[in-house]
């Protein structure tokens, strides 16, 4: 259960529950005391739910290619220590590593990822979706926003118009994302805007020599 401190006196602390506590409920001794353990959420240090997304990330580069999942984790610490300049190896046990290098991690995992083209598990996909810089390269990879189809459309955001010759469009002004053909298609059958909100992306913008190099120019 998930509770706020209040209040400390002394020794004595009191705690707020999210959810209502019904008494009949918990356990009590022998002599009629009810014992808790307390663990307190410190948000200095990486938590359940990031290491479960760094095993869940090296569970899908392990299945790819073969290897043991130990084995990648272990991997992919030693490369982000080196990548860091860190003199030591990182570990991902509780009050180890920080929340902020956690994410940095997790970061460099999916960068990587993309770069030798891994394909993710739908599970963990979003972790990508509002972080630019991973956008741009799946952008630049054709692989789908939403579930990492490779060879996807460069999809416009602002609508071009129909009978404009595209190569007298300024396309750098325009918003892109990268969608495989169903996603596009349900793109244009809810909106622009429901379909940001609903699958949390936000369009980005490209260079002239990006836009080149994708065949859109």
């Amino acid at each position: 259960m998930h509770a706020k401190l209040v209040k400390i006196s002394g020794n004595q602390f009191t705690f707020e529950f999210e959810e209502d506590v019904y008494l009949q409920n918990l356990t009590r001794d022998e002599n009629g005391q009810i014992n808790a353990s307390i663990i307190f959420d410190d948000k200095r240090y990486i938590t359940a739910e990031q290491r479960k997304h760094v095993f869940a990330l090296c569970g899908d580069y392990a299945q790819f290619v073969g290897y043991i999942k130990r084995d990648v984790i272990d991997y992919y610490l030693f490369k982000f220590a080196e990548y860091e300049g860190f003199n030591y190896m990182p570990s991902l046990a509780a009050e180890q590593m920080t929340r902020g290098t956690a994410s940095d991690l997790i970061d460099f995992i999916i960068t990587d990822m993309i770069q030798h083209e891994i394909p993710f598990s739908r599970d963990v996909w979003y972790l990508t979706r509002e972080n630019s810089k991973l956008l741009y390269m799946l952008t630049m990879k054709r692989q789908c926003w939403l579930c990492g189809k490779f060879g996807s459309d460069i999809a416009h955001v602002e609508a071009v118009g129909s009978g404009r010759d595209r190569r007298k469009v300024d396309h750098t002004k325009h918003h892109f994302m990268c969608l495989c053909r169903e996603h596009h298609n349900l793109q244009h059958a809810m909106g622009i805007d429901s379909f940001c909100e609903t699958h949390v992306v936000k369009p980005i913008k490209l260079s002239e020599e990006d836009l080149k190099t994708l065949g859109v120019m």
